[in-house]
């Protein structure tokens, strides 16, 4: 045996176990610290017939599924960035618990969200988990000066502009009640429905619904290279996240704040969605018989899950 090629061959498995331990702590780090704390936030404008109001529109901030163990870096940044913007109103969409969640932590957190037109919410799958629904998170959230919409809406006038705005309980546990939600619902005014869960996009539509507003897919969370996410809720594959279209009535799926079951993100950054909507006679597509979206951007419900690229919407990375 030649000790030459021993001692080479030796010399290439260290270092062959050497790469792989390095490349195995980065996708670690990667997984488990650095992805689940790179906010993104984008910025969304949609324009909505006979909101009325002026061209600087209305602003809402978006977040949802927060899952909060206990705030950390990214919330604070999330709080920055939302007292930066300086929201009309705050629309939460649902998803605010994990096994682990302590109430007095979340209503703590919850009580930095203010408004000057409310702080809005609703529930999701996993306050019906941990069984904190109905009148125990709306005393919860009251407490914090956060109003809990039920399968029921109210109407918003803000800056000259009015709308409905309607919070579906969660679709995902078949608890959802179009028919309450809708009753006496005044068919002069746009409409913005928040639903924790994205299944309920054509079923909106028919209900003349302009905006829908859900969570609930994480965006995958773990989207891996050539196989993409290992699961996705029922209903969801082909509205994941970003923003779709369905004849007159559009749909933002957020990407939300936290995560569930496994505490990693792979290629999918949590998000903050800051909206500004604007009466539909500020769009300046309107009229020239041209959508917005080109063919390849626009994201039906045939379509691929993604991000469109509308002209006013922008997307921040923070790290």
């Amino acid at each position: 045996m030649n000790p030459g090629r021993v001692q080479t061959g030796s010399r290439a498995r260290r270092a062959a176990l050497g790469l792989f331990l390095v490349l195995f702590v980065w996708f670690c780090a990667e997984f488990f610290f650095l992805e689940p704390n790179r906010l993104q936030v984008n910025r969304e404008t949609f324009y909505l017939p006979g909101l009325g109001g002026g061209s600087e529109g209305v602003s809402l901030a978006f977040v949802t599924d927060l899952h909060l163990r206990r705030p950390g870096r990214l919330h604070h940044l999330m709080e920055e960035e939302i007292a930066a913007f300086s929201p009309d109103l705050i629309l939460l969409g649902g998803d605010y618990f994990t096994w682990l969640t302590r109430t007095e932590t979340l209503a703590g957190y919850l009580g930095r969200f203010e408004a000057p037109g409310g702080v809005y919410a609703i529930q999701g799958n996993w306050e019906y988990k941990v069984r904190m629904t109905g009148n125990r998170l709306s005393s919860l959230l009251a407490e914090q000066g956060i109003r809990l919409l039920v399968n029921e809406h109210l109407i918003i006038r803000t800056r000259g502009a009015s709308f409905v705005l309607l919070g579906l309980d969660d679709p995902y546990t078949g608890h959802s009640d179009f028919y309450n939600t809708f009753l006496k619902v005044p068919g002069e005014l746009p409409q913005v429905l928040l639903a924790h869960s994205p299944e309920i996009f054509r079923k909106a539509q028919r209900w003349g619904v302009h905006l829908v507003l859900a969570g609930h897919t994480h965006g995958g969370q773990m989207n891996f290279p050539l196989i993409g996410p290992l699961w996705l809720p029922p209903g969801s594959r082909q509205t994941v996240a970003g923003r779709f279209r369905l004849d007159e009535t559009w749909l933002y799926v957020s990407r939300g704040v936290g995560t569930s079951i496994i505490p990693a993100r792979l290629r999918c950054s949590p998000e903050l969605v800051l909206i500004t909507l604007k009466d539909s006679s500020f769009d300046l597509d309107a009229g020239t018989g041209r959508d917005p979206q080109s063919a390849e951007q626009r994201q039906g419900l045939d379509g691929a899950a993604g991000e469109d690229q509308h002209p006013e919407a922008a997307a921040d990375t923070l790290g």
